[in-house]
């Protein structure tokens, strides 16, 4: 069975009091000033920013990961995760003609993959963040220990495929995930047939 999770993005642009806020809390470069937010998306479901846009100064961190993972901390207001450093995964970082540093991080609970939960943060050539994009969920508090088989779980999927499309001679890939249920992540088997 494929459930298809929908979200509209809500856009809102910070008030002056919020960006001063955001501004006292020590998130400041001395050369360039302080980080200026101009616009967040908020998925109305997740509670967690989709998108924010502005000029974001890094506070601290010689690397981009570093970088990215240290705004993400000091927004948990935004971004719902309590440790970044420990929820995101870098998977890959890429530069375009244009000089930007584009790093996609995925989102983990106690080493288990969040399905559909990634961010992507960009950089400017001069190695300001302008964009995080991209859905994570508030840090689950669930335990990651199967009460369902993983063979029990491909069985059900075999089946359900067998219900719809006929039985066919088939490879899968079973792999144990944190499924963010409508904003209640549940422990679930991801078997690709």
């Amino acid at each position: 069975m494929r459930r298809v999770i929908g979200a509209a993005l809500v856009l809102a642009t910070l008030t002056a009091a919020t960006l001063s806020a955001a501004s006292r809390g020590g998130n400041l470069n001395a050369s360039s000033g302080p980080i200026v937010i101009d616009r967040v998306a908020i998925d109305p479901v997740r509670k967690t920013a989709e998108t924010v846009v502005g000029r974001i100064v890094p506070p601290t961190g010689p690397r981009r990961e570093l970088q990215a993972l240290d705004f993400v901390a000091s927004r948990p207001d935004l971004f719902g995760l309590r440790d970044p450093r420990g929820e995101l995964r870098l998977l890959r970082e890429e530069s375009d003609r244009f000089g930007q540093h584009h790093l996609r991080f995925d989102q983990l609970h106690e080493g288990l993959r969040i399905w559909g939960c990634q961010k992507v943060v960009h950089f400017t050539p001069q190695d300001e963040i302008y964009m995080i994009a991209g859905q994570t969920i508030a840090t689950p508090s669930i335990a990651i220990s199967p009460t369902v088989p993983s063979n029990a779980a491909e069985i059900t999927a075999f089946d359900a495929a067998a219900e719809a499309i006929g039985l066919y001679a088939v490879r899968s890939e079973t792999e144990l995930l944190v499924f963010p249920d409508e904003g209640l992540p549940k422990l679930a088997w991801l078997v690709t047939i």
